[in-house]
């Protein structure tokens, strides 16, 4: 590991004055680094400590330092810089940043050490062709203050299903903020059935509303998403649809809770019910991808709109237009260069954000290179993305023996997820507002571009 100092501080290669600003005037930028509560040479994670290069769009040094406690670190940059971040075994580069952006960068967001608040007593009662019940919650809860190894600690599994009369903990919450709560009946094929939503609810042990009594099948809701997808080309062979319910701050996924559906087109449609409840208030985030055994690329659409159990979709009128080779590193310019299918600007075909990833073997302690940048191809449809010269980053690459970067190709508009992608990644999607859409074309995970 290198030694760091505190944001601000002087670091080995920081230039020791300012140097001169570029042309155009600068404005703050804040990087954040979250961690996933993993651990590195016997210790946990910490968000502080991690080396942050932020550049100026010229390729000059602006600031070298590093994260706080917080996981914080800030500079100020003309429009158009380039952060770069080194973490215990990746490195991150977000290019093209912009005055008051808040890019959040890292492996996920730990969780904190577990302390009891506030406790759920919960009555429910057997049902004939009921085999568990879920109970999903925006604090994490447990059956006696122990969390599974490995569970969704926001997810509980009331099992068997019989009459059921239990105190839940909620964990690490405020005691005077409000939660949500939803319960779902599942059947022996781990297929949802019902569901009650218990939406803004104070659960105060001072009060009785941290009591809820669920008798019969009289108390739920039908659980039934009509999902009509459209327009899809006959070259696709076949959809992974999913789809997930976001709370005020709660996901329940068909890849956490429920089931991933696969479907074949019949005549460009494909039409589905998906086992999701649909609760007022929440929101809806439809996932639909295109599976294939031979094309190297495959189209995906996110889409996100007020629940309701009617969502539709236009999968194939909002492609984006397809990768024609595979992306390369020009090792003597530190390029990344692929080619591409030319589109004019303000085409709907044309994306305007890239995803790279890069894997590494060998280097200094680096096995992954994660860069987000604005798309930039010439009219012929040759694309390209400049990487600083920042000297740990020159190492891991020149000195290593990389694997073929994979590029993703998105459009995201004015959607803020552009800041966020670098922490999220793709399949937990980071939406912004009440309702939008962002398709994205990304290597199939089990095939590649021809040799």
């Amino acid at each position: 590991m290198f030694a760091l100092a505190a944001c601000g501080d002087s670091l080995p290669g920081a230039p020791d004055a300012a140097p001169p600003p570029d042309a155009n005037p600068s404005a703050l930028v804040k990087v954040r680094y979250s961690t996933n509560g993993s651990f590195e040479n016997g210790g946990t994670l910490s968000p502080a400590g991690r080396r942050v290069y932020f550049v100026n769009p010229s390729g000059s040094l602006a600031l070298v330092t590093a994260t706080d406690g917080a996981g914080i670190a800030s500079a100020r940059l003309p429009e158009g810089g380039t952060i770069v971040l080194l973490d215990s075994s990746i490195i991150y580069v977000y290019v093209s940043a912009h005055g008051g952006d808040e890019i959040q960068i890292g492996p996920g967001t730990a969780e904190p050490a577990l302390s009891m608040v506030e406790t759920l007593h919960l009555t429910l009662s057997q049902q004939d062709g009921i085999d568990r019940f879920l109970m999903h919650s925006t604090c994490p809860v447990t059956q006696g203050g122990v969390l599974s190894a490995g569970a969704n600690p926001n997810i509980t599994d009331v099992s068997p299903a019989v009459d059921v009369e239990k105190d839940f903990q909620f964990l690490n919450c405020d005691p005077d903020a409000l939660q949500d709560l939803l319960l779902t009946t599942v059947d022996f094929n781990n297929v949802p059935i019902g569901y009650r939503y218990f939406p803004s609810r104070s659960f105060d042990n001072a009060t009785s509303s941290n009591t809820i009594v669920m008798h019969d099948d009289d108390n739920y809701f039908t659980v039934s998403s009509h999902l009509l997808v459209s327009n899809i080309a006959s070259s696709v062979e076949s959809v992974l649809l999913s789809q997930q319910l976001w709370g005020r701050a709660f996901v329940t996924s068909t890849d956490e809770v429920f089931f991933n559906s696969f479907q074949t087109p019949v005549n460009g449609v494909v039409d589905a019910l998906l086992p999701i409840p649909t609760p007022t208030g929440a929101t809806l985030v439809t996932h639909v991808t295109e599976q294939s055994n031979t094309k190297p690329m495959v189209q995906s659409v996110v889409k996100w709109e007020p629940a309701s159990s009617e969502t539709t979709l236009d999968f194939g009128g909002v492609g984006i237009a397809p990768l024609l080779t595979a992306a390369r590193m020009d090792y003597s310019t530190l390029t990344f260069r692929w080619d591409d299918t030319p589109t004019p600007a303000g085409d709907p075909s044309r994306p305007d954000t890239v995803l790279i990833t890069m894997f590494t073997n060998g280097g200094i302690n680096f096995n992954t290179i994660k860069v987000l940048a604005p798309y930039t191809v010439d009219e012929t449809g040759a694309g390209s993305v400049a990487l600083p010269k920042v000297s740990e980053l020159l190492t891991s690459v020149l000195s290593s023996q990389p694997f073929a970067p994979g590029i993703t190709k998105l459009r995201l508009g004015d959607h803020t997820a552009r800041q966020q992608l670098l922490l999220t990644g793709l399949d937990a999607f980071p939406i912004d507002g009440a309702s939008g859409q962002v398709n994205y074309e990304a290597p199939q995970p089990f095939g590649g571009f021809p040799d």
